[in-house]
């Protein structure tokens, strides 16, 4: 899982375009425990 989360903020840490404009995307993951 931590191999996947890495290589998916990897791929999202690069700039996007869309309809001209730069998007920059920063993911957040979280880890939720329920008792």
């Amino acid at each position: 899982a931590r191999v996947l989360a890495y290589n998916l903020r990897e791929l999202l840490a690069e700039p996007m375009f869309l309809d001209g404009h730069r998007l920059q995307v920063t993911p957040s993951i979280g880890i939720v425990m329920n008792q």
